[in-house]
């Protein structure tokens, strides 16, 4: 610099040092002659500068909250001290940075303002609070936070002064597993029990009451009737002594073309659980069991019901101390078709309210099974025959059936089975009962089958036919004694005829063995064969029936 006579000039000296440290420099100033370009050291002063470490003394390096929160406590701010003491050579103006819930307050308890530093000379020590706001969260659930308090004493000084920060707040609270119920379709009339655990995973005591939510939906369905898909034939007149009373009620029922008349007379599967059914809608909604072509939708909803008629709660309130649990049991049951999409409420006094989704449906047995009546027509008596009826599950919940011969029937000539006589089917599908039957003995028969159906009433299902055997005619004298000739011929005809007798003993014999171990091993009864006629080959004298035919 170049400085004329009476002038002056200021210097500013700058330092810096990554490292604590003391440091000592020399500055000399020197004057230049302009004539002769000479120098001549005029000052020379000498620097000294202590870079210190700043720091500060806290008063705690951690700190931490707990609130336990009982029905009659009000949430307000919790408040511990903090001291903060300057330890170093300089003043000090910090500043304190904090997140929620967590505030740092001055001396009269007051939060600081944001970005405000603290100013703390030499030797001084800063009173302050570390507060604490339990009513951070309003859900009435006990929760847990961490924060650091972190402290930055020089601004963009890389050292950060660092206190950590816990808060608990506890509520009396529940834990429930699981957190939902699904019942599925039952049939209606019965009862499903789930069950589901609450364990109290908190430090208090925990007082708690059910109850359903307002918005909880429970209705009950309405079917939808559609015409017969055929219309059975009517029975013959000359087979009508052999059918039932009951069986000629049903087939009067499904012949006609009135279904809601079939309604009206039928029983709803509620009476016999028990279950109180309304005057008004009793016969309203039911199918008969068994009529083709009925069939519902679970679409249609119809009279909303109240909650407390399909769900049971046991217990419905109760305390729990800490870590004690307790099994609730739900139970779901109706009389009706119906959808329930419940939600159910878990209060807990002075904490909060859980809630259970509990969805289920109840629906009646109805089937559909055709054929009922089998018309066999004219078989042989000696052999074989099978025929097949469909069973088909048109309800919405799966449902068990037997299948017996009548009582009645089990010691008539002939070898009936039926293969399977018991099962279970699922919504919508089908079953098919192979009938194999051999008849043993010439003439009309029928055979009555009774399938039970879940709690129904029994429905029958019939076999009818008419057993034929090989028969020929011949024209013979009334009395052939006296008379060589005829005696001759019928001679020379018996012997193949007793023959031809014995060869079809064994085959009925052979195939009635076959139809009890082969067909259907558990349910083989004792066979009855044909009594074949034979002729008296001691005098040679036939037996003549009225019509006038020799067999």
């Amino acid at each position: 610099m170049g400085l004329k006579s009476g002038q002056s000039e200021d210097l500013v000296l700058r330092g810096f040092s990554r490292i604590p440290q003391e440091v000592h420099y020399y500055v000399m100033c020197e004057a230049v002659s302009g004539i002769t370009s000479r120098t001549e050291k005029i000052i020379e002063t000498v620097l000294t500068c202590k870079f210190i470490h700043p720091s500060i003394e806290v008063s705690a390096r951690q700190f931490s909250f707990l609130v336990n929160k009982k029905p009659s406590d009000v949430l307000t701010l919790q408040y511990q001290p903090l001291a903060l003491k300057n330890t170093c050579l300089l003043p000090l103006d910090l500043m304190l940075d904090l997140e929620q819930p967590f505030l740092v307050c001055d001396e009269d308890q007051q939060p600081l303002p944001d970005g405000q530093p603290v100013r703390v000379d030499v030797g001084e020590t800063c009173h302050l609070y570390v507060a604490f706001d339990p009513a951070y969260e309003l859900d009435f659930k006990s929760w847990k936070k961490e924060k650091i308090l972190n402290i930055d004493m020089v601004r963009g000084h890389p050292f950060v002064e660092r206190i950590v920060l816990r808060g608990e707040v506890h509520f009396p609270n529940l834990q429930i597993q699981p957190s939902s119920l699904e019942f599925g379709c039952i049939v209606a009339g019965t009862k499903e029990v789930r069950s589901l655990e609450m364990t109290n995973c908190s430090s208090l005591p925990v007082e708690y009451h059910w109850a359903f939510h307002s918005k909880s939906q429970v209705y009950r369905l309405r079917y939808e009737l559609f015409p017969p898909k055929f219309q059975p034939k009517p029975p013959k007149e000359k087979r009508a002594s052999l059918d039932s009373s009951v069986s000629r009620r049903r087939r009067f029922r499904i012949r006609k073309e009135e279904p809601l008349t079939a309604l009206k007379e039928s029983r709803d599967p509620a009476q016999s659980s028990g279950a109180e059914v309304p005057p008004e809608s009793r016969g309203r909604y039911y199918i008969p069991v068994g009529l083709v072509g009925v069939k519902s939708t679970m679409d249609v909803m119809h009279t909303p019901l109240e909650v407390e008629e399909v769900l049971s709660i046991v217990p419905l309130s109760g305390v729990l101390q800490p870590g004690e649990s307790q099994q609730v049991s739900f139970t779901f049951s109706s009389g009706f078709n119906t959808t329930s999409n419940v939600t159910v409420l878990c209060h807990v006094e002075g904490g909060p309210t859980y809630e259970v989704l509990v969805t289920g449906e109840t629906s009646c047995v109805s089937y559909s099974l055709s054929p009922r009546e089998i018309d066999c027509g004219s078989q042989m008596f000696n052999e074989i025959h099978h025929s097949k009826v469909t069973l088909e599950n048109t309800c919405r919940s799966e449902f068990s059936w037997v299948l017996n011969l009548s009582s009645a029937d089990q010691h008539l000539p002939g070898v009936f089975l039926v293969n399977p006589t018991t099962g279970s089917i699922a919504p919508g599908e089908k079953q098919v009962l192979e009938f194999s039957y051999m008849l043993g003995l010439p003439g009309a028969f029928t055979r009555t089958y009774q399938l039970k159906v879940g709690d129904l009433d029994p429905e029958n299902i019939c076999l009818r036919g008419e057993a034929s055997f090989p028969m020929i005619c011949m024209n013979l004298p009334w009395n052939i004694k006296e008379n060589e000739k005829d005696e001759k011929s019928l001679t020379q005809f018996i012997k193949p005829v007793q023959e031809h007798s014995q060869r079809k003993k064994s085959v009925v014999r052979k195939k009635i063995q076959s139809l009890k171990t082969g067909i259907l091993k558990s349910q083989t009864r004792k066979t009855q064969t044909a009594k074949s006629l034979s002729l008296k080959t001691g005098n040679l004298n036939p037996d003549v029936l009225d019509s006038g035919i020799a067999s």
